[in-house]
């Protein structure tokens, strides 16, 4: 039992630091810090060819593209990425909030999102709640992934900076 507490704590430490460390702004540009940029077709950690920044749709081993190319590809998967949040999601949300789900979404598909704890938790008005099942997603298969479990920490970070602003919005505390 305290070695769980011991974990959460320190889980907690290393999403506050995380976050501190890097001084992202509620912007979409933290997908492409987070995805990186590829201009050469390659396997992911999943095994999932991609190319650009994380872009998998049609991707065949061989294809290049120029940065540029990545920036526009990029541009049209956020816009469908924003789509399909603004869709599920059923309550008040802010640039913050919608920075952090379009991200997870990016990272783990539109199936993911609908499939999730988070939304559901989120849809119901929980939005403590549904801030805490980000670190659930930090696995590729069976293995814990440090960069998912960096990225899953920014997202929630991120995310509860919209809280709060919702919060202080109508006087929550």
């Amino acid at each position: 039992m305290v070695t769980i507490k011991i974990k959460k704590i320190f889980i907690t430490f290393l999403c506050a630091f995380s976050v501190a460390c890097s001084q992202e702004e509620d912007s979409f540009d933290v997908i492409k810090k987070f995805e990186g940029i590829r201009t050469q077709a390659y396997y992911d950690d999943a095994g999932v060819l991609t190319i650009g920044y994380g872009h998998t749709e049609g991707v065949k081993l061989g294809d290049k593209i120029t940065v540029k190319q990545a920036d526009i590809i990029f541009e049209k998967d956020l816009k469908y990425y924003k789509k399909i949040v603004d869709e599920m999601v059923i309550v008040e949300t802010n640039k913050s909030i919608n920075v952090a789900l379009v991200s997870f979404t990016y990272n783990l598909g539109a199936g993911s999102l609908k499939r999730s704890t988070l939304l559901k938790k989120l849809n119901s008005g929980d939005y403590i709640g549904a801030s805490k099942e980000f670190n659930k997603w930090v696995y590729v298969g069976k293995r814990k992934s440090k960069g998912l479990f960096k990225r899953r920490c920014d997202e929630r970070r991120i995310f509860e900076r919209g809280i709060k602003k919702i919060s202080r919005r109508y006087g929550v505390r």
